[in-house]
C-alpha cells in the first residue's frame, strides 16, 4: 500500500485492531477472527512501511546534522522500546546508522 494517504497513526490503530481480533479469535478458538486479525496486522504493517517511505523522502536525511540525527534516532529507538513498536526501534536505528555514516564522511 503506497498511496499518498499512508499514515503511521492509522497503521498503528489498524495493527492494534488486528491484534485484538486475533487475540479474541485465539481465546474463543474462532478461526475467522484469527484470520481477520492477521490480515489487519499485515495490512497495517504495509501502511506503516509506505508512510515511512513517504516520510523519508520528505525528510532529506542527507542535509541533516549528524549529531541531531543521532539524538533523534536514539530517542525514537527508546520510545519504540517502551511502546513495543519494532518499527520505531528500526527507524531509530536507521537514523543512528545514517548519522554515523555521515559523521565518518567528514
Amino acid at each position: 500500500m503506497s498511496n499518498q494517504n499512508s499514515s503511521q497513526i492509522s497503521g498503528h490503530l489498524q495493527y492494534v485492531k488486528g491484534a485484538a481480533s486475533e487475540m479474541i479469535g485465539n481465546m474463543t478458538n474462532a478461526s475467522s477472527w484469527q484470520e481477520s486479525g492477521r490480515k489487519d496486522k499485515q495490512a497495517a504493517v504495509g501502511e506503516m512501511r509506505a508512510a515511512k517511505q513517504q516520510s523519508d523522502q520528505q525528510l532529506d536525511y542527507d542535509s541533516r546534522n549528524p549529531t541531531a540525527l543521532n539524538a533523534e534516532g536514539k530517542a525514537q529507538g527508546i520510545a519504540g522500546g517502551l511502546t513495543g513498536c519494532g518499527g520505531m526501534q528500526e527507524r531509530g536505528l536507521e537514523k543512528q546508522q545514517m548519522a554515523s555514516q555521515k559523521a565518518s564522511e567528514k
